[in-house]
């Protein structure tokens, strides 16, 4: 039951990242200055980063479960 749980949060964030992913790529077509799209693309490191460590964070899980 567990790992069910922990399976289901990993597709949430992978849903998440995604969904982030075609925002940003859709906002950074109408971007027109630099600054902006440099901003975008920080904003765009930190998400995937957060995802990143999100999913360490799930096999940390499963590994101490084990």
């Amino acid at each position: 039951m567990r790992f069910l749980d922990v399976m289901l949060l990993v597709l949430a964030i992978i849903g998440i990242s995604i969904i982030l992913l075609s925002v940003w790529i859709v906002v950074s077509i109408h971007a027109e200055d630099m600054e902006n799209i440099l901003f975008k693309f920080n904003l765009l490191t930190f998400f995937v980063g957060l995802s990143y460590l999100m999913f360490v964070l799930v096999i940390l899980i499963l590994v101490k479960e084990k």
